[in-house]
C-alpha cells in the first residue's frame, strides 16, 4: 500500500511539473534558445552543485536568455507576455534602441546639402539599459495590482530614461476620460506659464486665464512630473509633448488616467483647476472628464479676440488658416512677402511643382522682399526635396527669415537647419525649437496581446547639423509670443517681421 502511495504521489509531483513546464513555454512569436540551467530559471550553487531558484524579484533579466512567466492568472500573464515582448525589443542585440543594445549607429552627416558623409557612432550606454531592465522587473512584480492603462504607462515610464520622445508605448485606446482644456504655453527668457486656448462651453470663463494648479498641484510640477513618465531631451519638447500643437484638442496631462497614474488625481473623475485672471484674481474650477468620443462632439470653444487683427497679416489666424494642407503659401503686405509652409511630404516631386509655384508667385506677381518659412507646426520633413528648397530660395532676390517656437520638433527643426545653413542669409527668428537638427529613424512593433502600438528608436539617422553646440535648434533673433499680442489676436513674431 505505501508503495502503491509513493507512486501516485510520485505521478501527481511529475504532473505538476509538466504542467509548471507548458504553462511556462515561450509563446510562438518569440524565439526560443536552447534552453540552459539559467533558462530554466535556476543557477548553479557553488557549495552543493544543486541548482538554487532566481530571486522572484528579478524575474527579468534582459540578457537574451529564455524568460520564465511567473503570473498564473490568465490576464496577468498576458500583460507580463506584453511587458517582455516590449523590453526584448528595446534590448534586442541587432534591432533595439541604440542606447541599450551595444550597436554601430550608422549616421548620415550633412556637410553638403546633396551628398552626406556617413559615420558610425556607439551611444550604448550600460547603467542606462540595467536601470531599465530594473524598471521592467518592478512593473512586471506589480501587474496584478495595476490596470491595463496604468501597464502602459509603466512601460512609457520604464523607457522615459533613455530621454527620447521616439520611444513610446502608446497609452490611449478606445474612449480614455479627458478634462476638456487646451493649454498653451508662453515662454520669456525665465521660463513659460501655460494659458487656456479652448475648453469646453460650460468653462468658457477660463479662456486665456492661467492655468496654475491641478488639485493643488502646481502646473509646473504636473509637467515635471509627466517628463518622468515620457521621455523628453529638452525642456522645450517636454512642454511642447505635454501641452500639444495647435491643432490638438486637449493637452496630454488632461488626460484622467495620466493625473491618476501620477497621484494628482486619487479616486473619481473630477479635479479642481486653479486659474488666474487678466486682473490677477484667482478663481477655481471643479472640472468633470469626460469620454474622449464624447468630448468629439461636445460644444469647444477657442479663444478668438474678435479684433481686425487676427485676421491680418501679422494675426494669430494666418497659422491655422490652411491646417488641412501640407504644402501652402500666401503672399502678405501687398504682395511684398511670401509666407509659406512646407509639412511632411513622401513625395519629392510633389514639394518641387510646389516650390516652382511658389517661385513664380514672389517674382511675377509683386517681386516679394521677403520670404518667411514658418517652421512653428510642421510635423516632419521630407530631406530629399531640401536641396530644391535650398537652390529656388537662393534664386530669389529676397531676404529670407524662417520661424521657430516649441513647437519646432524633428522634421521642422531640420528644415530650418538646412535653410539657416544653406540659403544665403537666412535668419531664424523666434524662440528655442524643441528639437535638434538631428534624429534617429524609428520602427514600430505591436505588443501580443494588448495590441497597443509602439515605436523604438532605430540604430541609423541624420545629422543636418554637424557640430551644432546646442541640445536644440536656437534662433539668431529671439522673438517670444507675448500674452498681450495674443490677447489682441497678434502674432508676435509675425509682427516683428512685418510692421
Amino acid at each position: 500500500m505505501k508503495n502503491v502511495k509513493r507512486i501516485i504521489a510520485a505521478m501527481i509531483v511529475m504532473a505538476i511539473v509538466a504542467a509548471s513546464f507548458s504553462a511556462c513555454k515561450e509563446p510562438d512569436y518569440m524565439p526560443k534558445p536552447k534552453p540552459t540551467q539559467e533558462a530554466a530559471g535556476t543557477t548553479p550553487d557553488a557549495s552543493s552543485g544543486e541548482p538554487t531558484p532566481i530571486p522572484i524579484e528579478n524575474p527579468y533579466r534582459g540578457d537574451g536568455s529564455q524568460y520564465v512567466y511567473c503570473m498564473e492568472d490568465e490576464r496577468d500573464r498576458e500583460r507580463e507576455e506584453d511587458i517582455v515582448f516590449f523590453a526584448d525589443h528595446l534590448l534586442d542585440e541587432l534591432h533595439g534602441h541604440p542606447k541599450f543594445a551595444n550597436i554601430n549607429c550608422l549616421i548620415s552627416t550633412y556637410n553638403t546639402i546633396k551628398y552626406p558623409d556617413t559615420e558610425r557612432v556607439n551611444v550604448y550606454d550600460e547603467e542606462l539599459r540595467n536601470e531599465f531592465i530594473r524598471r521592467i522587473n518592478m512593473l512586471i512584480l506589480s501587474i496584478p495590482e495595476k490596470s491595463d492603462v496604468d501597464i502602459l504607462l509603466g512601460l512609457n515610464e520604464a523607457a522615459a530614461i533613455l530621454n527620447d520622445s521616439n520611444t513610446v508605448a502608446n497609452f490611449v485606446s478606445g474612449s480614455p476620460e479627458v478634462f476638456l482644456f487646451k493649454a498653451m504655453p508662453i515662454f520669456t527668457d525665465s521660463g513659460y506659464e501655460c494659458y487656456i486656448t479652448s475648453a469646453a462651453k460650460e468653462y468658457e470663463q477660463c479662456l486665456m486665464c492661467r492655468l496654475d494648479a491641478i488639485n493643488g498641484v502646481n502646473i509646473h510640477e504636473v509637467i515635471e512630473r509627466m517628463g518622468g513618465i515620457f521621455g523628453h531631451s529638452s525642456e522645450t519638447e517636454l512642454v511642447h509633448d505635454q501641452l500639444g500643437s495647435r491643432y490638438s484638442l486637449v493637452s496630454m496631462f488632461m488626460y484622467r488616467d495620466c493625473l491618476s497614474y501620477l497621484g494628482i488625481i486619487e479616486e473619481g473623475n473630477t479635479a479642481t483647476f486653479t486659474f488666474t485672471d487678466g486682473n490677477g484674481e484667482t478663481f477655481d474650477i471643479e472640472a468633470e472628464a469626460m469620454p474622449f468620443d464624447g468630448a468629439m462632439e461636445h460644444e469647444i470653444v477657442r479663444y478668438s479676440s474678435g479684433t481686425e487683427a487676427e485676421k491680418s497679416d501679422i494675426g494669430t489666424e494666418l497659422i491655422l488658416s490652411n491646417a488641412d494642407k501640407d504644402l501652402w503659401y500666401e503672399l502678405l503686405s501687398d504682395g511684398k512677402v511670401l509666407y509659406m509652409h512646407i509639412d511632411y511630404s513622401y513625395y519629392t516631386q510633389q514639394v518641387d511643382n510646389f516650390l516652382n509655384e511658389m517661385k513664380a508667385a514672389a517674382t511675377v506677381v509683386a517681386d516679394a522682399k521677403k520670404i518667411i518659412i514658418d517652421c512653428r507646426t510642421v510635423n516632419g520633413a521630407n530631406i530629399d526635396a531640401m536641396p530644391s528648397l535650398v537652390r529656388i530660395l537662393n534664386e530669389i532676390d529676397a531676404e529670407k527669415y524662417v520661424l521657430i517656437d516649441e513647437g519646432s520638433n524633428s522634421g521642422a527643426a531640420i528644415l530650418a537647419a538646412f535653410v539657416k545653413r544653406f540659403v544665403d542669409g537666412a535668419e531664424i527668428v523666434g524662440s528655442p525649437s524643441s528639437g535638434a537638427a538631428s534624429f534617429f529613424r524609428t520602427t514600430g512593433f505591436e505588443l501580443p496581446n494588448l495590441g497597443t502600438r509602439c515605436w523604438v528608436t532605430m540604430s541609423s539617422g541624420f545629422d543636418c547639423w554637424p557640430g551644432y553646440e546646442y541640445e536644440v535648434l536656437m534662433p539668431d533673433t529671439t522673438v517670444y509670443q507675448s500674452v498681450e499680442d495674443y490677447l489682441n489676436g497678434v502674432d508676435s513674431l509675425l509682427k516683428y517681421l512685418l510692421d
